[in-house]
């Protein structure tokens, strides 16, 4: 069965306000060449089953990797997560534990040294407090300026819990009157402003947001 028929039959309904970002994820990259595809994530598979809560990218991109001949490394600070990610993929997909921040850093050089090109990049490492959620798109920002060096060549960035910021009221009737769509929020908030300052327009723009580096 073709990746994107499995995809569509035993993963899309489960995925949730996810589904169709990540089916526009791997259409880009099975677009972009057949094969051998290099897959950079931040955030691994936590516990199994979990689709619609975190997604299950990591099993996914493992599954994707075997398919078309590809490599998927991760790098979480959960040991117990890391610990399940393992158990769960093949030898296609590496999962690291540590941080991200200092562990895409040292990515980025051995990269350069070896003329290899991230043909995707997804941010998911710090979980997202609606309350306070400045610290989660901070992080993803430190880790897209910690890999930068090593993007382009039509790197695709995608960040997850990506919801956009909404102002208005409610009226007499109790409905909400929107006022103004403020943007890119959540996990993504701070890389969706660094893109939209340089130029580049999201791919899509979802609960997940993707943007694809000249």
């Amino acid at each position: 069965m073709h990746f994107l028929e499995t995809f569509d039959s035993a993963w899309a309904m489960r995925l949730g306000p996810r589904r169709h970002t990540f089916r526009q994820l791997f259409e880009f990259l099975l677009a972009r060449k057949a094969q051998g595809h290099f897959i950079l994530e931040t955030g691994c598979a936590r516990e199994a089953d979990n689709w619609e809560g975190d997604g299950q990218s990591t099993i996914m991109f493992d599954r994707f990797a075997r398919e078309h001949g590809g490599e998927v490394v991760t790098v979480d600070l959960d040991e117990t997560a890391c610990a399940y990610a393992r158990s769960a993929v093949s030898p296609c997909t590496t999962v690291h534990h540590g941080d991200s921040v200092g562990f895409l850093h040292g990515m980025a050089g051995q990269l350069l040294r070896a003329g290899r090109a991230i043909d995707l990049l997804y941010l998911d490492s710090f979980d997202l407090d609606p309350s306070n959620p400045a610290p989660s798109a901070l992080h993803h920002l430190k880790e897209l300026c910690a890999i930068a060096p090593a993007l382009g060549d039509s790197t695709l960035v995608v960040v997850d819990d990506a919801y956009h910021q909404l102002r208005g009221f409610r009226n007499e009737r109790d409905e909400f009157v929107l006022l103004e769509d403020q943007g890119i929020a959540g996990k993504a908030r701070f890389v969706a402003e660094y893109f939209a300052q340089v130029g580049i327009r999201p791919l899509f723009d979802g609960y997940q947001c993707g943007w694809v580096v000249p």
